[in-house]
């Protein structure tokens, strides 16, 4: 059984209030978030299961039937049951592949306990959220370009770091680059608490909050002149969220010239 966390809140609210306006697109996004939301539980070993994930996501991919886990090949079937074109199956095929290989990267970076450096990172974190973004986009604003959104993109990357911040590090997640770290500086050795009372980490947080919020101010600034839409909506509810951690780390970090 999965062990939900409040964390996915944001992505719920966005999906069903969708529902309300287009109730039979809203549909490919809730199915599809469903099934690739499972694939990470595995992952994640947020899924209790016998099985190693691995080999469970493997007999998936496999077969797409009669895997070991039945419930991902029925959430499978459903979705590939919907009207889509030719155009959009292969737009969500791409997206499904590369979602599912950031997943088994994040997986075997935790099994292993890698530090990357930098741009390693931030190609993986932008990958996983490009794509995220990119089937959003299409089912709700079809006539957009995912590459005009990489602010929301980055937007993410950021929330997804501090949001998770605990819970990846005490599982050896590690998003800290290996620039900020001594030869030294052993991640592996440390506590959270010893972590995150570093002089590297609070360096590390600094920065890239820093620069974060600069961002944060030019696309609040941005939204405030778009006219009612789904894209005002969507930058909107991701946006409450951004605050919310900005506020968040800002005091517990006492971070200084974050004010929102």
């Amino acid at each position: 059984m999965s062990r939900r966390s409040i964390r996915y809140f944001i992505i719920y609210l966005l999906l069903y209030l969708f529902a309300f306006i287009n109730y039979r697109k809203s549909k490919r996004l809730r199915i599809g978030f469903t099934y690739l939301q499972r694939i990470d539980d595995y992952m994640d070993r947020d899924l209790i299961t016998t099985e190693e994930p691995m080999a469970v996501l493997k007999s998936h991919l496999d077969t797409k039937s009669k895997s070991l886990d039945p419930v991902l090949d029925s959430l499978y079937t459903h979705f590939i049951e919907l009207k889509f074109s030719i155009e959009e199956i292969k737009r969500i095929e791409v997206a499904f592949s590369s979602l599912i290989q950031t997943m088994s990267d994040d997986y075997s970076r935790r099994e292993y306990r890698v530090v990357n450096n930098r741009l390693e990172l931030y190609k993986h974190m932008h990958k996983t959220f490009y794509f995220s973004v990119d089937l959003m986009i299409m089912v709700i604003l079809p006539n957009e370009k995912t590459e005009e959104y990489r602010d929301l993109i980055d937007l993410l990357i950021w929330c997804s770091i501090v949001r998770d911040l605990e819970v990846d590090f005490s599982s050896g997640l590690y998003n800290i680059p290996s620039e900020f770290l001594q030869k030294t500086d052993s991640l592996r050795t440390l506590s959270f608490n010893e972590f995150e009372t570093s002089p590297f980490f609070r360096k590390w947080l600094t920065e890239i909050t820093e620069e974060f919020f600069d961002n944060f101010r030019i696309m609040e600034a941005r939204v405030c002149a778009l006219g009612f839409g789904h894209k005002k909506l969507i930058y909107t509810i991701f946006l409450s969220s951004a605050r919310k951690y900005l506020r968040v780390m800002s005091t517990k970090y006492n971070l200084t010239g974050i004010s929102v």
